[in-house]
């Protein structure tokens, strides 16, 4: 995450763009969105099982902290403890 917020092309909206909690999520679920300019969303999965959640963007992977991501009909599918960053894709 360091490396991709100081040198990619996304730095500027990583580091300085707006932030907000994504509160239409499971409690079991950490998530926020960054950036004004372009949109990224943080998912963390803080249980011990698997949990859906419905997105509303098509969205391309920069982080996972697993080897793979269930991203399927606008689903996102966290596995536990799993954590990924989106971009949204315009």
């Amino acid at each position: 995450m360091i490396q991709l917020r100081n040198s990619s092309e996304n730095s500027e909206e990583l580091v300085y763009g707006d932030i907000h909690e994504l509160t239409e999520i499971p409690n079991e679920v950490i998530g926020y969105v960054r950036g004004s300019k372009q949109h990224f969303y943080s998912y963390t999965n803080l249980s011990s099982s698997s949990i859906s959640i419905k997105i509303s963007f098509k969205a391309k992977v920069l982080l996972n902290n697993y080897p793979s991501l269930n991203l399927e009909n606008q689903k996102l599918k966290l596995k536990p403890y799993q954590t990924v960053l989106l971009k949204e894709e315009r």
